[in-house]
């Protein structure tokens, strides 16, 4: 399945993952020199250094995953070092806005959440503060692939988030409601409350997300 805009094509999973583990304890300078010094703004600017520069996939917000042939969404994630040398998530993963007006007529398996996070390849890159993120190196480069129990949990979190969503009270949604699939307010200080189901009620934008928790048992 070729891309319009010249992505690279990888036919299979292995080929994929094969590409991504070359990151395994190294940087974007190692590998790439001056090309990734080159400057992402914005929150998600790593990540989409990372799928351009050594995935060769430019960034896009298609609700397709990534790599739509394989159906695999590629994440770049930041671990950091505690006291105790433990390596642990630093954040909360971000997987995809939630279109509430839609969200109440899908069904879990067939949902646009399941289709672009069935399959995960997480980069995990250690973070250290004083260094620039091309000298970042990688950890953990691999497809994750959800148990049949943590699929149960995430269905239920989803269940939740929608049956809320019907109830016309997306906007009070708490990520202490859910165990690992939450919903987070996305826009900073401007959160406009944005009217779903024909304007029958409003909420928040949010987006799907795990808890750093669900992270770190991954």
């Amino acid at each position: 399945t070729c891309r319009m805009n010249n992505d690279k094509v990888y036919d299979t999973e292995s080929e994929l993952l094969s590409h991504a583990r070359l990151l395994d304890g190294k940087s974007l300078l190692e590998l790439y020199g001056d090309e990734a010094k080159i400057i992402y703004g914005g929150k998600g600017g790593f990540g989409n250094k990372v799928e351009e520069i050594h995935y060769k996939i430019k960034n896009n917000n298609i609700s397709e995953p990534d790599v739509a042939n394989l159906g695999v969404e590629i994440k770049t994630n930041p671990l950091y070092k505690k006291l105790d040398n433990a390596i642990v998530p630093k954040q909360r993963v971000v997987l995809g806005m939630i279109d509430f007006t839609k969200l109440i007529n899908e069904n879990f398996e067939s949902s646009s959440y399941m289709r672009k996070n069935r399959l995960i390849l997480f980069n995990m890159f250690l973070n250290v503060p004083e260094k620039k993120d091309y000298d970042y190196k990688f950890v953990l480069n691999d497809i994750i692939r959800l148990s049949n129990d943590d699929l149960k949990v995430i269905k239920k979190d989803w269940e939740f988030i929608k049956e809320k969503t019907i109830r016309l009270d997306a906007d009070n949604i708490s990520q202490s409601d859910t165990d690992y699939l939450i919903a987070v307010t996305k826009g900073g200080k401007n959160q406009k409350r944005i009217p779903y189901l024909g304007g029958k009620a409003k909420a928040k934008r949010r987006a799907f997300a795990y808890k750093q928790s669900f992270i770190k048992h991954l």
